[in-house]
């Protein structure tokens, strides 16, 4: 018979080789539980956290317009976007201002300009020279005309083939609209703040921010402005939709202090009628009611005319 104590030390050494791997699992499976369980509730709070980072922040860009839907960017359209034919059409019958955009590309620089023209009271926007579709819906988009019922303003955009920049600018000029050009060059232009803007119908012409106005439509312009900058022209230009926004401020303000100025004029003529009236001086008089002519001494009755009994 073996003894007992040998064979007890040996069962104890077994049941300790046996008990450290379960451990080693245990606390191993303990911290994958842990780290999983760690993980998922910082992945739902980022996935929480980037519903509230704004479209663009962090956000990679795409080419395609951010439209919500179809029907939103076909909503926009028919709000917004008319033909160049019916704002001719609408331009003729009543004075506006219109702000011509030759050679704009860019749906951001279309889209800031839309929202500035709608702010400072410029009804129309011309864009010529050929807008992509997808540039007009990236312009409409950017601009949240659409959240913005009291905004009102029109574009329209036709095509090269149909309406040419010198054919457009010829037709506006031959509506009385004066063609004025804001140009970065100083040469034979009028700094923006001695320009008169008060005009009810005005064209506002915009060249492209490399090139400029075209050559060919620089000699249908009427005036040329241009905007004081700390450089020259030749050496950097204003944003496009900077210098848009700097004109029709100025042009707002020039046309609130015109409303002011004849507004002060009316008070003056008011105040010095007032002490006439006081007096009774300056009261209308009512015209006198007619007499008939009576006959003169050498005049016969039959030549007076003779009033009939009522």
């Amino acid at each position: 018979r073996p003894p007992l104590v040998p064979m007890a030390r040996m069962g104890l050494r077994c049941r300790e080789t046996t008990a450290a791997p379960s451990r080693e699992r245990r606390k191993r499976w303990r911290y994958g539980v842990l780290f999983s369980a760690s993980m998922g509730l910082l992945l739902s709070f980022s996935v929480e956290l980037w519903a509230f980072v704004p479209r663009g922040l962090g956000r990679p860009r795409s080419r395609v317009p951010r439209c919500d839907s179809i029907a939103e960017r076909t909503l926009l359209r028919q709000s917004f976007v008319r033909e160049w034919s019916s704002m001719f059409s609408e331009l003729e019958a009543s004075p506006a201002c219109v702000a011509v955009l030759c050679g704009v590309t860019r749906g951001g620089n279309l889209g800031a300009v839309l929202r500035s023209c709608a702010l400072l009271g410029i009804p129309f926007v011309l864009a010529l020279g050929g807008v992509s579709e997808a540039d007009v819906d990236r312009a409409l988009w950017s601009s949240q005309l659409l959240r913005r019922p009291g905004w009102k303003v029109s574009l329209a955009v036709p095509p090269p083939e149909e309406l040419p920049v010198v054919d457009a600018m010829a037709k506006l000029r031959s509506m009385g609209f004066p063609l004025l050009g804001v140009t970065a060059h100083k040469d034979g232009a009028t700094d923006l703040w001695d320009a008169n803007l008060v005009a009810p119908r005005l064209a506002l012409v915009f060249g492209e921010e490399a090139d400029g106005i075209p050559s060919e439509v620089m000699p249908l312009l009427q005036r040329a402005v241009t905007i004081p900058m700390e450089v020259a022209g030749d050496e950097g230009s204003l944003n496009l939709s900077h210098a848009v926004s700097l004109v029709a401020y100025e042009r707002r303000r020039q046309r609130e202090r015109h409303q002011q100025q004849q507004l002060a004029g009316v008070g003056e003529r008011l105040a010095h009628v007032r002490p006439q009236l006081a007096r009774g001086t300056a009261s209308p008089q009512m015209p006198k009611r007619s007499q008939p002519a009576t006959p003169t001494p050498g005049e016969s009755k039959a030549s007076t005319p003779r009033r009939r009994p009522a």
